[in-house]
């Protein structure tokens, strides 16, 4: 298979895990003591002395330190601290859409203004319907029965300008899935553990037992941020960041079906309108990816650009669809 084909598959893996990370951030939050700087912390020391004897054999590939924690923190405890917090104000469906959703328009924004991303009428097109998906999502926060829900929404919106920090970034630089993987994980360790030893409560550690501390720990630590984060820093490198972005918005749409059979949160009519203009945006993305592929073949085909390994020359291509 080419690297076109393992970046949709990377990408298929980055929307799954991402669907069930909201629930599962929902569910410790909501049926166990931790809070949302245990979770921070089980995410970063579960990834962190995974990834560290990686990073300690692979290095840093000539990335400055000051670049380092910069996309340590975008994609570590800058991205984590406000969706973690809003998440325990928002239920599942709030989080997913207001991260995932949000994404595609943050990372474009950036990308156009450094010069890596080209707005055209598809994206602009897929853009208008996953934001307005992701407006309808935001109406349901504001109903009486949603408690504050209003304020996780807020927390919620910071989440993907700092991702689109690091996905901008990454695709800037041309670091490999492996090693930018490695950087968030340890960095973000570095960045969030005093922290937490200052402000954090280690009681709600001891209070949850060690089966919710593994679980959680696994899922958040291993799947999602060694996991999902080399899927999509992969999926990035191979087909572009602003493709990459507008696939991931699909999630909301399928977090609030999945939340609405495992954690019993209301399915409102607002809910089921962001869904199906969720569904037409998804359609926008195809359109783009089987145009992205093309440009690709027809970049890989002209003996005048570099197409070997993770060529920077096809994704920067690819990104232009």
């Amino acid at each position: 298979m080419n690297r076109f084909v393992f970046g949709v598959l990377s990408l298929v893996g980055v929307v799954t895990v991402w669907s069930g990370w909201a629930i599962a951030s929902r569910w410790g939050l909501t049926h166990s003591s931790l809070g949302p700087m245990e979770l921070m912390l089980l995410r970063f020391v579960f990834a962190g002395v995974v990834m560290a004897p990686v990073l300690w054999r692979i290095g840093l590939g000539g990335l400055r330190l000051r670049t380092c924690f910069l996309l340590g923190l975008a994609a570590g405890p800058g991205y984590t601290a406000l969706t973690y917090t809003g998440l325990s104000f928002a239920p599942a469906t709030h989080g997913s859409a207001l991260t995932a959703g949000m994404l595609p328009l943050f990372t474009i924004l950036l990308g156009a203004a450094v010069g890596i991303t080209k707005v055209t009428p598809v994206r602009v097109v897929g853009l208008s319907f996953m934001v307005l998906a992701t407006f309808f999502f935001f109406l349901d926060g504001v109903e009486p029965s949603r408690g504050q829900a209003w304020i996780g929404d807020l927390l919620l919106l910071g989440g993907p300008l700092m991702w689109a920090i690091y996905t901008v970034r990454v695709q800037q630089l041309g670091v490999d899935a492996l090693r930018a993987t490695s950087i968030v994980s340890v960095f973000g360790l570095i960045l969030y553990l005093p922290i937490y030893m200052i402000f954090g409560d280690a009681q709600r550690l001891l209070d949850a037992g060690a089966g919710t501390l593994a679980v959680q720990g696994i899922f958040h630590g291993w799947i999602v941020v060694v996991g999902s984060l080399t899927l999509f820093t992969y999926a990035v490198r191979s087909l572009g960041g602003a493709i990459t972005t507008l696939a991931t918005a699909t999630v909301p749409g399928i977090t609030a079906v999945a939340a609405a059979i495992l954690l019993n949160e209301a399915f409102t009519t607002t809910s089921l309108m962001g869904v199906t203009l969720d569904a037409t945006g998804l359609v926008c993305v195809a359109i783009a990816m089987m145009r992205a592929a093309q440009v690709t073949a027809d970049v890989e085909e002209s003996p005048s650009i570099p197409t070997t390994g993770f060529a920077s020359q096809p994704a920067i291509a690819m990104d232009k669809c």
